[in-house]
């Protein structure tokens, strides 16, 4: 797992994750009102993978913070671009459990909006967190 590999090189991550990735909550983190005016709807310690899964599990903890968005459907693009459909939510998955998540959501965003292709994956950044 890729996750796994930027772990081991004691790196981070900031990747969106797909609504349809299943996990389950190990902790739920306490919102400031900084996260709150952020948009931040949810910050969790999450355990990814089931008894049925295909692929690895991450090997170390994942946090995931859940973001109000604006949604759309990727089948309405008006300039002929689209990326995928969102319900509303943006979901980030970080390996970084220290930073505040309204930069967590910051630092993805500002990722995002300047367009920024990623070697990785679509979506998903290997990052430095000072």
């Amino acid at each position: 797992m890729l996750w796994n590999a930027i772990a081991a090189a004691d790196s981070q991550y900031v990747c969106r994750l797909s609504d349809a990735i299943p996990y389950e909550v190990v902790r739920e983190n306490v919102l400031t009102d900084t996260d709150r005016s952020a948009s931040i709807v949810s910050d969790q310690i999450v355990q990814f993978g089931t008894a049925n899964s295909r692929t690895t599990p991450p090997d170390h903890s994942t946090r995931l913070v859940i973001v109000k968005v604006k949604p759309h459907d990727s089948r309405r693009s008006k300039n002929g671009v689209s990326g995928a459909s969102s319900d509303g939510y943006l979901r980030i998955v970080t390996n970084n459990l220290d930073v505040p998540a309204e930069i967590i959501a910051a630092l993805y965003g500002a990722l995002d909006d300047r367009g920024c292709t990623s070697a990785l994956s679509n979506n998903c950044w290997a990052v430095a967190i000072c």
